[in-house]
């Protein structure tokens, strides 16, 4: 008997996938009898391994761009990419790009599996004008500062974050060791009713935020630990995109759409979809603005003076600097206090925890003195 293997893969576009075809071809010695036996199954690959860095994003644009620039066709700089990057993500996501132009699909459903939403709201917008130098220059722009605000968000609060984890995770493993120890000794329930209070505050905490970020949404910005920073984080998502999108020659309708839906907040959202509605039936954005409380006074005053002069594009892009540095000195801010409660909150657990083992023990001791 002879037995003869083949194999293909093929990528499938949609479904990222890898399907294995194996044919395997039997003989008899004397008579020439053939039996075909034909096994498929598909491999899926995980897509989070696909997944691209924003950095990686930049790069296949700002490439893009250059071949652009230098009078080279979009197709063919996709194609250029593709023979000059071997990173297998990067060039994984290009091929698709590729497959999607030459199939007559926008830019922006061929890049569909780059770009998020935001991005790809806008550009679908842009490519109506067939400028694809101002699509690149968005993209690089708009991922750059993305990555900017990530970064340095993470970098101030990556110490407290890790502290508060290490903090919790060591006091967990000491009481659960603990307390049966100490319980069994002084035959005291001093220990385990403090570790019910303790994780009863720490569900109660727990519990708050998820209501704020669920139920009540829309009182989250009045939360007087994270409400500020969140609300400048919206508004610096809002008022970057916005800028983006003015200097992208989109209008002032169009711009504000596309700004609004990039917003996480739900309710700020919805805020700026109801004041679109009323501008677009000719009300002034920057009335519809000043009547709302939730915003501050210094982005009020921004959108007014905008739309005054007539240079609203120029003002959001000054504004959304200023809110940028005001959103990292409160990063800032909110990184020290963080690190001083939770040293202080270690130290009041860790006392409390050595008064109720060492003041049973010492009852103890005493009763036995006295005996």
């Amino acid at each position: 008997m002879s037995n003869n293997i083949s194999c293909y893969f093929v990528l499938f576009r949609n479904m990222t996938s890898i399907k294995v075809q194996t044919k395997i071809i039997s003989t008899r010695d004397k008579v020439q009898i053939f039996n075909h036996y034909q096994v498929v199954f598909i491999i899926r690959i995980p897509k989070i391994f696909l997944r691209l860095s924003n950095d990686e994003i930049i790069n296949f644009f700002k490439y893009l761009k250059f071949q652009i620039t230098n009078g080279i066709p979009l197709q063919t700089a996709v194609d250029n990419f593709i023979n000059a990057y071997d990173d297998y993500k990067l060039v994984y996501h290009a091929k698709v790009c590729d497959i999607g132009l030459k199939s007559g699909e926008t830019f922006a459903n061929a890049c569909l599996g780059i770009i998020d939403s935001n991005a790809y709201n806008l550009i679908r917008h842009i490519e109506r004008t067939g400028d694809f130098l101002a699509i690149l220059d968005y993209l690089v722009s708009y991922y750059t500062l993305k990555t900017e605000m990530y970064s340095h968000m993470l970098r101030k609060l990556r110490l407290p974050l890790i502290s508060f984890v290490f903090i919790t995770v060591v006091l967990g493993v000491i009481i659960s060791y603990i307390s049966p120890i100490v319980a069994d000794i002084t035959a005291s329930d001093s220990i385990n009713n403090f570790i019910v209070y303790y994780e009863a505050g720490i569900l109660l905490v727990l519990l708050y935020y998820a209501l704020m970020f669920t139920v009540f949404n829309k009182h989250v910005f009045k939360d007087p630990i994270i409400g500020k920073i969140l609300l400048n984080t919206n508004l610096w998502v809002f008022t970057n995109n916005l800028s983006l999108c003015l200097k992208a020659k989109l209008n002032t309708v169009e711009s504000i759409s596309i700004a609004a839906m990039s917003v996480k907040n739900i309710t700020l959202k919805n805020t700026f979809i109801n004041i679109l509605a009323n501008t677009k039936s000719g009300e002034s954005f920057s009335d519809l603005i000043n009547s709302n409380d939730i915003f501050s006074r210094s982005f009020k005053d921004s959108i007014k003076i905008g739309e005054n002069n007539n240079s609203l594009q120029e003002t959001m892009e000054k504004f959304s600097k200023t809110v940028y540095d005001d959103l990292m000195y409160d990063l800032d801010k909110l990184s020290s206090n963080l690190s001083i409660f939770l040293n202080v909150f270690s130290g009041i657990i860790l006392s409390t925890i050595l008064l109720n083992i060492i003041g049973p023990i010492y009852e103890l001791a005493e009763k036995i003195e006295n005996m």
